[in-house]
């Protein structure tokens, strides 16, 4: 039998312009079909009062009530989603340093202490008037800071101000160092606003450092960090009995062999989140061994240690409202409330006990913002739009000024009247998140219910579909 020939594939012809033209026309007939459908069930929707209403309500129930807690605490969304979320990696500091100051003197010689004693740190130098330049710089840490302790306070651009704010490291040194916290950090107790004069370079280490920060100190008992004490002050930190309970921790504190037994301290090198402070206003040529050998431990534990992250450095703020049965004593005489504005208008603080030795001082973002008052039932105190503009931090520190022994407890009951824009809780989170989805749904079944229902039966294509 021969084999039959296979039949040859049919050439492909070109398309014709007419044809093109046609599946064009199809295409838009098409458009407008579906357009038309749009249409006769949006018709068939108004047409249906029940449908309208149960429409409606679904979506009052949907943007309505999710409205409103957005409306509420969106700003604040954000941080409480953030917070139900694993934590992120932590970030090492790069090993760099830069030396930020209009002191020549003091510059330089910790630029040759640090090029000395360290190994693998990049230094260099900038002058205060060149600090718009530091984030290109990409250092980890930021050493600034005179040995003047009469500087002027140095305004930094938002630029810059973001910078300090973010993934860097800030050591600030002297009068000048409690100054620039202060604007990077208002709320730390790290600032020039809680610190007080210091002329004595003898120092006892805190509890609880790490190896690192111990390393090649003397193991116990005070010892001096500077040849000579100068007549020229610089600033330690006031604790008020606790700087753990303020999120910080103490490095250095000052030795002070008369306090009596209920004495609070005072902090010359201390630690909180990215930020440190070195108190004293003296350059490094005139450091001891041993304060040597402190300084470049505290900028290595800088380098080594991850970033802190935000929530970190942050204590939880105290919301509105009352907070009863407070108390102060023994080596705890004070105690600071951190609070965070949300608007203008009048604070409204109350401080009510049995004893006439409370006092109460609040800060704000503006020097003009400071009050000091004794305890009183109603102290009220404006909040501007410039200080908003400022920031948002407020702290309340409740003080108490008279005699004290080791049984002295004082209790007091606070009141804190103000407009917040705390961040929310993590059970807030879960609640908001969970009543807008809750909405959504109800929304999405409540309109897939009415489609199906009253406008799917009634659709011109359904209809000619069924006949």
């Amino acid at each position: 039998m021969a084999d039959v020939p296979p039949t040859p594939e049919p050439t492909p012809q070109p398309v014709g312009r007419k044809s093109l033209i046609r599946r064009v026309l199809n295409k838009v007939g098409y458009v407008l079909g579906r357009m038309a459908d749009l249409a006769s069930w949006l018709a068939s929707l108004v047409s249906n009062g029940k449908a309208v209403l149960q429409v409606a309500t679904s979506f009052l129930l949907l943007f309505g009530g999710g409205g409103y807690l957005f409306g509420f605490h969106v700003p604040q969304l954000p941080a409480a989603i953030q917070s139900l979320l694993p934590p992120r990696p932590a970030t090492m500091p790069a090993q760099g340093v830069v030396i930020v100051s209009s002191d020549d003197l003091m510059a330089n010689s910790y630029n040759t202490l640090l090029n000395d004693l360290t190994l693998n740190i990049r230094v260099n130098r900038l002058d205060t008037s060149q600090i718009d330049a530091l984030p290109d710089y990409k250092p980890g840490l930021v050493i600034i800071g005179s040995s003047n302790p009469q500087t002027d306070n140095l305004n930094l651009s938002p630029a810059v101000m973001r910078f300090l704010s973010g993934n860097v490291k800030v050591l600030g040194v002297g009068v000048q160092g409690a100054f620039i916290l202060n604007q990077i950090a208002p709320g730390s107790p790290l600032t020039s606003r809680n610190s007080v004069g210091l002329n004595n370079s003898e120092v006892i280490l805190g509890h609880g450092l790490s190896s690192r920060m111990l390393a090649r100190l003397p193991a116990g008992g005070s010892f001096h960090l500077y040849s000579h004490d100068d007549t020229e002050p610089g600033v330690a930190i006031y604790d008020g009995g606790s700087l753990e309970n303020q999120g910080a921790r103490g490095i250095a504190r000052v030795w002070d062999a008369a306090a009596d037994e209920c004495s609070a301290h005072y902090w010359a090198v201390a630690t909180q989140g990215n930020n440190a402070l070195w108190g004293y206003t003296l350059n490094a040529n005139e450091l001891t061994p041993e304060g040597s050998q402190l300084f470049v431990n505290t900028v290595e534990d800088m380098l080594e240690t991850p970033f802190a992250s935000q929530e970190s450095q942050q204590q939880q703020y105290f919301p509105p409202g009352p907070h009863n049965n407070r108390s102060v004593g023994c080596h705890y005489p004070s105690n600071t409330y951190r609070i965070r504005v949300g608007g203008t208008g009048t604070m409204h603080i109350g401080v009510q006990s049995k004893s006439n030795a409370l006092q109460v001082k609040i800060f704000g973002p503006l020097n003009t913002d400071t009050v000091v008052k004794p305890a009183g039932r109603d102290i009220q105190i404006p909040v501007s739009q410039q200080s908003l503009d400022k920031g948002r931090e407020w702290t309340v520190t409740v003080i108490y000024t008279g005699a004290m022994t080791v049984g002295t407890t004082i209790y007091y009951d606070l009141t804190l009247d103000y407009q917040s824009s705390s961040p929310l809780s993590v059970h807030e989170a879960l609640w908001v998140i969970g009543m807008i989805v809750a909405g959504a749904l109800a929304g999405i079944i409540a309109l897939a219910w009415l489609f199906l229902r009253h406008v799917w039966p009634r659709l011109p294509r359904h209809q000619a579909a069924a006949h």
